[in-house]
């Protein structure tokens, strides 16, 4: 437990580097309605929020926000200004908590606690009043499972951003790396109950690996050039994947972007929120080219 300790130290010293959240105030003449902490399941973390702005844009799926924390913690709280943001779009969102990685918990039951929401809001549509398509936006862990999740899912699922994902948890260039060989292979191993001194865990890793489920869903890749959480050998890896399958994707490369750089008003305002917006809002029909931002 001391090193389980140690490292919740790290993570929260490498992802909370920035500076603190402030929403950004797009749209600022629209207002919306939120219902928060309703029940998707009987688990007390099987929660989520609703926003939902008076004048939602059909055309738009709701979009299901998963929250980052090395699938061990961190909660939905963390995503409020991303959800904020885009209510002030006029696009529907949920907000969830899922079981975080401890007792039996790994991150199958993570996957199944995705579905358990998806169907939840599928339900809910009609009374609602809100779509009943979807849309994943996940940042790093949460990122991982919106990545899994979609592509084990595609009849579900229209699109993905993805915002620092592990993409590949069998990578020796990426778990043989510093930081990564003893702080990111810990908690691959949490999520998995897989273990790197065990050759037979080799195929544990590649079903938990995006790149190894990959599928025809469009995706929008966003990862920091500097990320010292998640490396960008991941998000290079998933294009690779990607353009060889021929799936409709962008990957954006945040020079000098840090993990999680929403927290960083810069990228957030000038890169990833309108990324996000011309993702959300426009159909991607083909393979990008990667391109670098900077600012």
């Amino acid at each position: 437990m001391r090193s389980a300790y140690i490292l919740l130290v790290l993570f929260n010293s490498l992802l909370f580097e920035t500076c603190s959240i402030t929403p950004t105030n797009i749209n600022t003449d629209h207002s919306f309605s939120t219902e928060e902490n309703l029940a998707y399941g009987k688990e007390d973390t099987q929660t989520l929020d609703l926003y939902i702005s008076e004048n939602v844009i059909d055309s738009i799926p709701m979009v299901i926000l998963v929250h980052g924390g090395a699938w061990f913690f961190v909660e939905k709280e963390t995503l409020n200004p991303v959800q904020e943001f885009l209510a002030k779009n006029n696009i529907p969102s949920a907000n969830i908590n899922y079981r975080l990685n401890k007792g039996n918990i790994t991150y199958k039951e993570q996957l199944e606690d995705i579905d358990l929401a998806v169907n939840y809001l599928k339900e809910k549509a009609d009374s609602l009043s809100l779509p009943c398509r979807f849309i994943l936006f996940g940042e790093s862990a949460g990122a991982h499972l919106s990545l899994l999740y979609g592509y084990q899912n595609p009849e579900c699922v229209e699109k993905i951003i993805s915002l620092a994902a592990p993409t590949d948890f069998f990578s020796e260039t990426y778990t043989g790396n510093r930081i990564y060989h003893w702080y990111t292979k810990y908690f691959f191993e949490l999520a998995t109950r897989g273990k790197y001194s065990d050759d037979k865990s080799l195929n544990i890793f590649k079903e938990a690996s995006p790149i190894s489920n990959a599928s025809n869903v469009p995706t929008l890749i966003l990862q920091g050039t500097s990320d010292r959480v998640v490396d960008m050998s991941q998000a290079l890896s998933l294009d690779s994947v990607l353009t060889k399958k021929n799936v409709p994707h962008k990957l954006v490369l945040m020079e000098g972007g840090i993990h999680v750089s929403p927290r960083l008003s810069w990228w957030r305002d000038k890169v990833i929120y309108p990324e996000m917006l011309s993702f959300l809002k426009n159909d991607i029909k083909k393979v990008s080219k990667p391109i670098t931002a900077s600012i």
